[in-house]
């Protein structure tokens, strides 16, 4: 039997061993235990934490969604001051049948789901009759209001959709489309620029445009990333080329802002966020569950 003097000293002996933050050696402490006297030095400051699966091109792939939609924003605006100075229903109804059209063609070649293609058919030709119906409400629902406060609630309108996007649907990170704010807000802005339209069928060619590119199309372009990123990078090339040329036919100031807006979703912002990465610091403590290296 051990003498008291005896336990004291392996007591003591005990008391004296360093804690050290390891996984592979049993230590006569608490597994929460924290060294009160060097908790500061203990903290490890990380730097140049890159994430090693963070590249460039990946980085400016997921951006190309924002540069993507940027551009059907700006296509369907476009379309709208073409119509609203010509007031030609056949150059949007042939937008509309084009993009239709497009739009099938994808889906026949990448989409093993075809009862949800056929769904989608029928969904359009519900909403062409609906809109049809409800049409006249429609071009007098902004009598009262001035052109003015038209344009700028449809600015302010696309800025929210634009916002509140989801972009993670489109890169496929999302099963579901879950921006509800966004769609309704793209649609609002779609019915109040219809009310400056001239007749019916003007307004029903153009709510069912804005249905196509705010509605039909996230699916369309989520299954083309999904399938294809080069063709995910094709198809958002293919609406900025189309936009810029629409564009610099229409307005040189609108057409220099809209370039120096997709440089900056496009490449500039990507080449930031890339390059910040080496900027990253990650404290680490005793709080930080240990791990093997």
């Amino acid at each position: 039997m051990p003498t008291d003097d005896g336990s004291a000293e392996i007591l003591s002996s005990i008391q004296k061993r360093q804690w050290k933050r390891v996984l592979y050696e049993r230590q006569p402490y608490r597994d929460n235990y924290t060294d009160p006297v060097k908790f500061l030095d203990q903290l490890d400051l990380v730097t140049h934490c890159r994430n090693k699966d963070i590249s460039y091109f990946s980085v400016f792939t997921s951006a190309s969604a924002v540069a993507q939609q940027f551009t059907v924003v700006a296509s369907f605006l476009v379309v709208y001051k073409y119509v609203l100075t010509a007031q030609s229903l056949k150059v949007i109804s042939l937008i509309d049948i084009t993009l239709l059209l497009f739009g099938y063609g994808i889906h026949i070649c990448y989409d093993n789901d075809k009862q949800t293609l056929k769904q989608t058919l029928k969904k359009v030709v519900l909403f062409s009759v609906c809109l049809q119906i409800v049409a006249p409400i429609l071009r007098a629902l902004t009598l009262s209001f001035s052109s003015d406060t038209i344009h700028a609630l449809a600015i302010t309108f696309s800025t929210i959709h634009l916002t509140f996007h989801d972009y993670r649907y489109i890169n496929g990170e999302n099963e579901v489309y879950s921006s509800t704010l966004s769609l309704n807000a793209a649609i609002f802005t779609a019915i109040i620029l219809a009310s400056r339209l001239g007749n019916i069928e003007l307004v029903v060619a153009f709510i069912l445009l804005a249905i196509i590119c705010f509605s039909f199309f996230p699916r369309t372009a989520r299954l083309v990333r999904c399938k294809s990123v080069i063709l995910h990078l094709l198809l958002t090339t293919i609406l900025w080329v189309s936009a810029s040329v629409a564009l610099f036919f229409l307005d040189m100031t609108l057409f220099v802002v809209y370039e120096i807006l997709v440089l900056l979703l496009w490449v500039i912002g990507p080449c930031c966020y890339y390059h910040m990465q080496v900027f990253k610091r990650a404290m680490k403590g005793p709080w930080d569950i240990a791990s093997i290296e």
